[in-house]
């Protein structure tokens, strides 16, 4: 990656956002994004969406969930979730939110988030982020689209 430094022609301070590159870099973390496809039979099973990487944190800065192929049904929510010590639900979609197309972001009705901001803390190193259910198996739809955005962090 290009240093900001030649970049913007004076110093760079790593509190300062600034594009190089055209990648967003947030001090020494760069701001990324990453869209997956996630059926049905996954989510029942969990899956993993972000896996964990070596001396690496990941820190959840937004997400968007969109079900297609219908409207998810059965289950009580979706979850996304992560380690903070132990096992969170960064976010709980409740089903009935996710119905065809419609766009499920964290500040949305159907949506549940930990208090105090927790969901958008960084998580423990080298643990993953994934995808769940609870209550029956999901049904109805063919899946739900994830997009999550984030940085991987120094632990």
């Amino acid at each position: 990656m290009t240093d900001p430094n030649e970049v913007y022609g004076k110093p760079w301070s790593k509190s300062q956002n600034a594009f190089v590159d055209n990648t967003l870099v947030q001090g020494d973390n760069v701001v990324q994004s990453v869209r997956l496809r996630n059926t049905i039979a996954e989510i029942n099973a969990g899956k993993t969406l972000l896996a964990a990487v070596a001396d690496k944190k990941y820190r959840i800065i937004d997400w968007t969930f969109i079900a297609y192929g219908g409207a998810a049904a059965t289950a009580t929510a979706v979850t996304l979730l992560a380690t903070q010590t132990s096992a969170v639900a960064l976010a709980t979609i409740a089903v009935g939110g996710l119905t065809q197309s419609a766009v499920v972001k964290p500040d949305h009705t159907n949506c549940a988030v930990l208090a105090d901001g927790a969901s958008f803390v960084a998580n423990d190193e080298e643990t993953a982020i994934t995808i769940g259910k609870t209550g029956s198996d999901l049904a109805t739809c063919t899946g739900i689209d994830v997009i999550l955005t984030y940085t991987l962090e120094d632990a």
